[in-house]
């Protein structure tokens, strides 16, 4: 008769620790650059005053020009045939900006591209948090590529522009808010942006105008008949105004008339004597 056994406790499978490299992203973003165009300029009372945008371009395989080995020679060149400005990672005057364009490995082993001041934290669900204080990083950007001449000086047609558009959003507030004085202060705070965007370029541009060369117009050169090599039109004279005898010229005929009574140059009349049997 078997006897009862009494077992230990079981033996424990030790397992490996799986840990998952990289970043868990879908779609991986692909390398970048940063354009800006003359008429891309918004105004930020708080962050500066006018500040030049800067619009991202990916470099697509087969779209933008971008061809298969990812070279963005032709990308670039067609965003400066339309006059924009492309902000290279590596321009030195980018200081703490440079070599924005940065990346992420993940977990599909591809490369998401970021602008390097962007950072993450990837939960334990694998959903990726972006760090919040990325926007004030990239209005430092922004601010960076204005006071740096990376990007042109706004142009004086665009900050009219721009104040129209202003003025036109103050009329349909007023519109919309003009019969309501408890929502007057939305009509006040769009007027006072509207002084602000023309104080910030009054200060924006008050060096650029101190140092600019004084401009005087061009003289005209006024022509002097020592000057004037352009010959003289000959008028003819109609015959019949002119004397044959004296060649002097009267103005009407009937002044011809009267000059040739007395002209001086006249031949004299010889008399003919007509003689009977003269036929």
């Amino acid at each position: 008769m078997q006897q009862t056994r009494h077992f230990k406790q079981p033996t424990k499978i030790r397992r490996s620790e799986s840990t998952v490299e990289g970043l868990n992203v879908d779609k991986p973003d692909p390398d970048f650059r940063y354009i800006n165009y003359p008429e891309s300029w918004t105004f930020h009372e708080a962050e500066g005053g006018w500040l030049p945008e800067a619009k991202k371009v990916v470099a697509v395989r087969g779209a933008n020009g971008v061809g298969e080995s990812g070279d963005l020679s032709r990308l670039i060149g067609g965003v400066m045939a339309k006059g924009g400005t492309v902000i290279e990672p590596s321009d030195p005057r980018l200081g703490e900006f440079i070599d924005y364009v940065a990346f992420y490995e993940t977990t599909a082993g591809k490369k998401h591209h970021v602008f390097s001041f962007a950072t993450a934290a990837q939960l334990r669900s694998g959903k990726v948090r972006w760090n919040e204080d990325v926007n004030a990083d990239w209005m430092r950007f922004r601010r960076c590529l204005r006071d740096s001449g990376i990007v042109p000086p706004m142009e004086h047609v665009v900050y009219v522009d721009k104040l129209e558009v202003q003025r036109e959003r103050i009329k349909r507030t007023e519109r919309r808010y003009g019969d309501k004085p408890n929502l007057m202060h939305r009509i006040e705070t769009e007027r006072d942006k509207l002084q602000s965007m023309m104080d910030a370029w009054d200060e924006m541009t008050a060096e650029d105008e101190a140092n600019a060369p004084l401009q005087r117009p061009t003289r005209m050169k006024v022509p002097t008949f020592e000057d004037d090599t352009t010959p003289t039109p000959t008028v003819e004279i109609p015959a019949e105004f002119k004397c044959l005898d004296c060649g002097k010229v009267a103005k009407t005929a009937a002044g011809l008339g009267s000059h040739r009574k007395h002209c001086k140059a006249k031949p004299p009349v010889q008399a003919t004597i007509s003689r009977q049997g003269d036929a």
